[in-house]
């Protein structure tokens, strides 16, 4: 039987079967993934997407409407090159449909005609070989025998051979794939689609594609995802609405930090990839052009080193609230879950979209709407995700619960990864700042000299209580600000110039365990109390962390150095999230008794 024409519900079947057959060839879609990096994960982003695709849209009266309800699903699940060129086919594909309640054949052909602009738009260097060339390829071959036949089922199935043939040539197109002896993997993505919406409309698996299980198909989804390092290190990508500038105008701007760029969608809706060293810029910028929705950063460098240059058995795993200094990261090769920030109506990821200087700029100007907030779920399985294909153990360091859900979030989620061949040991540490990133430095040291999973957690466990943190506060006004006290006691505070010391309890909860009216007051209430620390049990180590304070921090240095006969193990400035109650000024030192 033909199928002249197209509704709302054949549009989203095809489209589903489509979907499916892409998410069953991800593993074969990774493995040839070589091109604009070898980082196989092609197929995993392109299932990614498809998955939501699969989870958010339901079928509509017209193909123009539910066109429009899968492209903006695929916007935002998008990830990677290939997953964000293809977003941009099908909203490009969305825009250009008639919305009549029969699609045509000869409609449907001028409208994919139409939408392959669309996607050479989106890319900032466009690259002939690779998805872009067999999309312009297939839509011209479905305007060549757009007049010759009045069947769907004819359509797809002459138009796909030409797809298929396009596949085969961008072998010899690029060296990169040339090389390796392979087809694009995002083009190959897209012909699989185009085979699953042929066996739909030949009537193959139509009952199935109407009772399978969205959560099999969600799980199927998630696989092994390895970023290989070159020239940028940042695979950067951000999901933004309500864009105050046209799409060239952000490709033009955004081109100077990076390649691989990729803007998709409309200015409603838009979905940014680039790879780059300064995720910090490129979001600052856009986050000047509309609303951050949600962002995404893998260091490719990082992943690089796990999968190809692994240096322990076990994967120390922390989040940004740790300070501890990125050389000292990058030499352990701990793994940091960035908490979320939300200044000014747009969301940040903590040391990685948003530095400290540029937070305070930020802060000062803010109109009190800003939050931090724990981890998400699918922030912290996707990390975990990684490191079990690589590591059997795991051993995770996290802020305080009393101060953060993020020990939680990492629980649950590490709970779903052990089993007979995974251990897991995932510690709250009822630190934060400076101490919590001592404790994460003694884990590392712990897991070089080889220690055990067990051995180490047990360690560190008995560690935290013998670790503290005391915070000298310059002013209340960003506590008050930041909902850690109320507005009227923090009016009075700010009357007498009252400045408190802050610590942590036994809990891990935030607690004054002082007060003074000037900051030298402060700090040498402070110092007699370490003071007496290093002289009734000894400190085995300290460091220094501040504010936009670093000249008071290093003064603080030096005269700690002489009263305990020691230089700090680092200085740095605090995390955003911390300096959001702690404010511009504070200093604080975090120690670890003997």
């Amino acid at each position: 039987m033909k199928i002249r024409y197209l509704n709302g519900e054949k549009t989203y079947y095809g489209v589903l079967s489509g979907a499916k057959n892409v998410i069953n060839s991800r593993k074969l879609l990774n493995k040839i993934n070589v091109f604009p990096v070898p980082d196989g994960d092609t197929g995993s982003n392109l299932a990614s997407m498809m998955n939501l695709i699969i989870q958010q849209v339901r079928p509509k009266s017209t193909s123009k409407e539910t066109m429009f309800s899968i492209a903006d699903a695929a916007l935002e699940g998008a990830r990677g090159n290939s997953g964000i060129i293809f977003a941009q086919f099908l909203a490009g594909l969305a825009q250009e449909l008639d919305d009549s309640s029969k699609l045509s054949v000869a409609s449907f052909a001028d409208s994919v005609e139409k939408a392959v602009p669309h996607v050479y738009q989106a890319v900032a260097e466009p690259v002939e070989g690779t998805m872009i060339t067999v999309i312009r390829d297939w839509a011209e071959e479905l305007s060549n025998i757009k007049a010759k036949t009045d069947d769907f089922k004819e359509l797809f199935n002459i138009s796909i051979t030409r797809a298929k043939e396009s596949l085969t040539k961008t072998t010899n197109q690029l060296e990169a794939l040339k090389e390796a002896e392979v087809v694009d993997a995002g083009a190959k993505g897209f012909v699989k689609f185009l085979e699953g919406i042929v066996d739909f409309l030949e009537g193959k698996g139509i009952s199935d594609l109407k009772s399978f299980s969205f959560e099999e198909i969600a799980a199927a989804a998630t696989t092994e995802k390895v970023h290989s390092a070159g020239k940028f290190r940042y695979c950067t990508e951000v999901f933004m609405s309500d864009l105050e500038m046209e799409l060239e105008g952000i490709k033009t701007i955004l081109s100077n930090y990076g390649n691989s760029l990729v803007v998709a969608g409309t200015q409603k809706q838009l979905r940014v990839h680039i790879h780059t060293n300064q995720p910090e810029e490129v979001v600052y910028t856009l986050g000047q052009l509309g609303t951050i929705m949600r962002q995404k950063v893998d260091d490719m460098q990082k992943q690089t080193a796990v999968a190809q240059n692994r240096k322990y058995e076990i994967a120390l795993v922390t989040d940004s609230i740790a300070d501890l200094p990125k050389e000292l990261i990058e030499n352990y090769q701990i793994q940091v879950i960035p908490l979320n920030l939300s200044l000014n109506g747009n969301n940040y990821l903590d040391k990685l979209t948003i530095t400290p200087n540029k937070f305070y700029s930020l802060f000062k100007e803010s109109d009190g709407e800003v939050s931090s907030s724990q981890p998400s779920y699918k922030q912290v399985d996707n990390l975990f995700s990684f490191l079990t294909s690589h590591y059997q153990s795991i051993i995770a360091v996290t802020v305080a619960s009393e101060l953060s859900g993020t020990w939680n979030i990492v629980n649950q989620v590490a709970e779903e990864y052990k089993d007979d061949e995974t251990e897991i040991e995932v510690i709250d540490s009822k630190l934060n700042s400076g101490a919590e990133g001592l404790a994460v430095l003694e884990t590392a040291e712990k897991i070089a000299a080889g220690w055990n999973l067990d051995k180490t957690a047990d360690y560190i466990r008995k560690l935290v209580n013998k670790t503290e943190i005391y915070v000298s506060v310059n002013t209340v006004k960003y506590m008050v600000k930041g909902g850690r006290i109320s507005r009227p006691t923090g009016w009075l505070a700010r009357l007498v110039n009252l400045k408190p010391i802050i610590t942590l309890d036994n809990d891990g909860a935030g607690t004054s365990f002082g007060q003074a009216f000037t900051t030298n007051g402060l700090q040498n209430k402070i110092k007699d109390l370490v003071t007496d620390i290093y002289e009734s049990e000894g400190i085995k180590r300290y460091a220094i962390v501040h504010a936009q304070a670093e000249e008071q921090a290093q003064n603080y240095a030096a005269e700690f150095t002489q009263i305990l006969g020691q230089a700090p193990e680092y200085i740095m400035p605090i995390s955003p999230i911390v300096g959001l109650n702690a404010g511009p000024g504070s200093i604080a030192i975090s120690l670890i008794k003997e």
